[in-house]
């Protein structure tokens, strides 16, 4: 299950730093990394302060419900911060490439 929640944080930081300057790649790669590695410890953290706070102790599970829609609730934390987020930068980036496929595509049969 854990490598489903993996893989797309994965997906995103090796696209980030593959459309970054060749010379920059790699540092910005260990970067995204890092903090990726540093959210999921803060994660963890935090998770251990709520499991005492919920008074979930591994006999009683009345509070779970509770747990679950808090859960559910941290992970939308992450939606305001989506207007840090530069607007045009990935999809200049996407329409740059697809455009240039599809004019290499072109030329051969333009002929």
């Amino acid at each position: 299950v854990a490598i489903f929640t993996v893989l797309p944080v994965d997906t995103l930081v090796t696209t980030v730093s593959g459309g970054m300057d060749i010379r920059k790649s790699g540092t910005a790669y260990a970067i995204l990394l890092g903090l990726n590695s540093f959210g999921g410890t803060v994660g963890g953290v935090v998770a251990g302060f709520l499991v005492k706070f919920f008074g979930l102790d591994g006999a009683n599970w009345s509070a779970l419900p509770k747990w679950i829609v808090a859960a559910a609730a941290f992970k939308l934390i992450i939606l305001p911060m989506l207007c840090l987020v530069p607007g045009g930068a990935a999809s200049e980036q996407a329409q740059g490439r697809s455009s240039q496929a599809s004019r290499s595509f072109r030329e051969p049969h333009a002929e």
